[in-house]
């Protein structure tokens, strides 16, 4: 089973690690260069919310559900936490590839706002029926290419947040190649990259979050939705 005080220890000393990465390697903005922040304070103003909607066709709605034309899709809604600028694009660069794990807490921290105001999630998260999960990467590359998914750092620390487990329940069966690389009608055919592989019994929770770093075409979230929803409909 989960255990959730082992996660914050982890978490903790991770902290810790990247405390003394940075006075030995002092981080900068990725926009001015700025020592000791990934994103100065001047910066952090140019970062753009996206605003609540459809993630389908992107009419506005209130609490980021899909709209009544589309409540048939694998997924009841979805939270964007910026729209895809320069700058999210190098600090998403910086998780994936230079091992700035404080990014994704800080990408966490932006999205406690659109949870807390969610009544959906807080009915969750108050009845303790919350979970979250993440979007799992292929073994070879997160073993070999990337050695960790960036996906489940931001998933740790959100659920560390909200002081909610954080789970692996699905697996990606196939080594597809990187999502950068394909073109959208290609992104939209990965149908059967993942399966649902996990034993735990999670019956008592009625809500998963499920947790990607980017979403562009939203083919792998409804990919893995699915398969959530086979086994826990």
């Amino acid at each position: 089973m989960f255990s959730f005080l082992s996660k914050k220890i982890t978490l903790r000393r991770q902290k810790i690690y990247n405390i003394i990465f940075d006075f030995l390697f002092p981080v900068a903005c990725v926009v001015c260069d700025r020592q000791w922040s990934y994103l100065c304070t001047k910066h952090k103003k140019y970062l753009q919310k996206y605003h609540s909607s459809c993630y389908v066709c992107h009419r506005p709605t209130r609490y980021w559900e899909v709209c009544y034309d589309h409540i048939d899709v694998l997924c009841d809604g979805v939270i964007i936490g910026f729209y895809y600028t320069t700058i999210i694009k190098d600090m998403i660069h910086l998780i994936k590839y230079s091992y700035a794990y404080e990014i994704a807490d800080f990408f966490a921290q932006q999205l406690l706002y659109d949870i807390y105001t969610n009544p959906y999630l807080t009915t969750a998260l108050e009845n303790q029926k919350l979970l979250i999960t993440y979007i799992p990467m292929h073994p070879q590359k997160e073993h070999y290419m990337r050695w960790y998914n960036q996906a489940e750092k931001l998933a740790t620390y959100l659920a560390s947040l909200l002081d909610v487990p954080c789970v692996w329940l699905c697996e990606k069966i196939e080594n597809t190649k990187t999502q950068s690389s394909l073109n959208r009608s290609e992104r939209q055919k990965i149908t059967t990259a993942y399966q649902y592989t996990s034993t735990q019994d999670i019956s008592h929770y009625t809500t998963v979050l499920l947790v990607d770093d980017v979403c562009t075409t939203w083919a792998t979230l409804d990919a893995c939705a699915k398969q959530i929803k086979i086994v826990h409909p």
